[in-house]
């Protein structure tokens, strides 16, 4: 991670399916006021998006990279973004922006549509459903993370000796 923090996403995309829980276990916490962590509800994000654009995602119209952390013996994947959980009767969605590449003209625009949606001026605060500060996770906190029907981020990280490692 960059000192800008991550853009809203899920883990693990690149792995068919992604695994359903993963953790975030906090090494270093931020003691400059920074890393702050932001839980959204996927579905909300999803039922956001024009039918049409979700019918889009469920077709295996994109590339998704393995992410630059992911020690893996592939370089991607070609998949759709979301999937419907039978048993939870819930949609499901991957994605990470800086990895996934439409592969289609109406992959590419939905992709433009989800990108708007979930960046400046899209996903509001009302939409948050968890937001966490520095102080509310300290040395050795775990974090369990539903992955595909949660989708987080990180605001810029302020201290250089922060951090996270994920837990599969």
């Amino acid at each position: 991670m960059d000192k800008m923090g991550f853009p809203r996403h899920t883990d693990y995309n690149h792995k068919s399916p992604p695994p359903q829980f993963f953790a975030l276990r906090v090494l270093h916490t931020d003691r400059n006021g920074g890393g702050a962590l932001s839980i959204i509800n996927a579905a909300e994000v999803i039922e956001k998006i024009k039918p049409a654009t979700q019918k889009v995602f469920t077709r295996p119209k994109f590339r998704i990279k393995v992410s630059a952390e992911s020690a893996e013996s592939i370089d991607s994947i070609v998949g759709s973004l979301v999937c419907k959980d039978e048993e939870l009767d819930q949609k499901r969605i991957r994605f990470r922006s800086d990895i996934t590449q439409p592969l289609a003209k109406k992959a590419e625009g939905a992709l433009n549509e989800l990108n708007e949606l979930l960046g400046p001026g899209g996903i509001t605060i009302e939409d948050i459903k968890i937001s966490t500060t520095p102080d509310q996770l300290p040395d050795g906190f775990i974090l369990l993370v539903d992955n595909g029907r949660r989708m987080h981020s990180q605001n810029e990280v302020m201290d250089t000796k922060r951090h996270l490692r994920r837990i599969r």
